[in-house]
């Protein structure tokens, strides 16, 4: 396979990474062996609060536009050197770790030097800023002081930003769950929507998003039965999403229905420091109430107020 040709990557599968973790602060991203040819398993990027991310690849002029386009692009640069530097690192890079035959790299190293030029003109006509590595880094260096010192609103706790949380619309209930689920077990997360300086509007803007991600066919690089946006979240779609994104890291999830020990079940989770979605429904139906659980408290999202009472209290239990 042919790593340096734009067939080779995802682009619209990159772009999507970038903007979950931009906005989530936390993204699966798949690892690579090119001696294999492909993909070889999966890991979990956290930013850990950071406020910035920083990525490098052959391709990235590919999404500096697109990227800018949805506001996520705080700087692009173009790493410049001379054509036989750029070869001869690719080089000795390719054989120490075995890559491809060496007439092979030989071959492809000495195609990208002569096409060099054309790479960084492109790159500058996209957007971005030709430097070289010293001059790109003391500028990354200067951008990352400059946004560490911008003020932050910050609530002084969870707790105080999810007081007034309430679900955007009748089947969005779920989501709501799996928003604070995910702000109880990312810190990166938990900075990035809790600083942001409309945290209602943020909260309501993450449980949409979640909603189109659990009904959609594939959620974080798995694919599920789709299921009508209409009918709410569906359970395991919702158990799915705590496993792979907002749930304690390494922890399974599984769904239940209700039965003899029900309740059982949520209280000894709740115990155990996890939270516990909880969703009732009518047949066919929209989504009346849900509660996340954790130890001391409930936090639930009502279609209407008065419909809350009894799920927190049981719950809580």
């Amino acid at each position: 396979m042919d790593w340096d040709h734009p067939g080779s990557w995802l682009r619209d599968e990159a772009l999507a990474a970038l903007d979950e973790v931009c906005r989530t602060g936390r993204v699966e991203v798949p690892t690579y062996e090119i001696a294999a040819n492909g993909r070889t398993g999966a890991q979990v990027l956290d930013l850990d609060g950071s406020p910035l991310l920083v990525t490098e690849g052959i391709f990235a002029t590919d999404v500096v536009e697109e990227l800018a386009a949805r506001g996520l692009l705080a700087a692009a640069y173009c790493l410049t050197q001379p054509p036989t530097v750029t070869f001869w690192r690719r080089l000795t890079r390719d054989l120490r770790e075995h890559r491809k035959p060496p007439l092979v790299l030989v071959r492809r190293g000495a195609a990208l030097a002569r096409a060099q030029r054309g790479i960084v003109e492109r790159a500058v006509a996209v957007g971005c800023v030709p430097a070289s590595t010293h001059d790109a880094f003391a500028a990354l260096r200067d951008l990352a002081a400059e946004v560490e010192s911008r003020p932050r609103t910050t609530p002084t706790s969870l707790a105080a930003a999810v007081a007034g949380f309430r679900q955007p619309d009748a089947t969005t209930c779920g989501s709501c769950c799996l928003v604070v689920a995910h702000l109880h077990h990312s810190a990166s997360y938990a900075a990035a929507v809790l600083g942001d300086p409309d945290v209602p509007a943020r909260l309501r803007h993450e449980a949409l998003a979640v909603h189109t991600a659990t009904n959609g066919l594939r959620l974080a690089g798995e694919t599920q039965v789709p299921w009508p946006k209409r009918l709410g979240t569906a359970p395991w779609a919702l158990a799915r999403h705590l496993r792979l994104v907002s749930g304690r890291p390494g922890t399974g999830y599984v769904w239940v229905r209700r039965g003899d020990d029900f309740w059982e079940q949520v209280v000894a989770a709740v115990a155990g420091a996890t939270p516990c979605p909880s969703t009732s429904a009518r047949v066919c139906s929209p989504a009346t109430w849900c509660s996340c659980s954790r130890p001391g408290t409930t936090t639930s999202w009502p279609t209407s107020p008065a419909r809350a009472a009894p799920c927190a209290s049981r719950a809580a239990r």
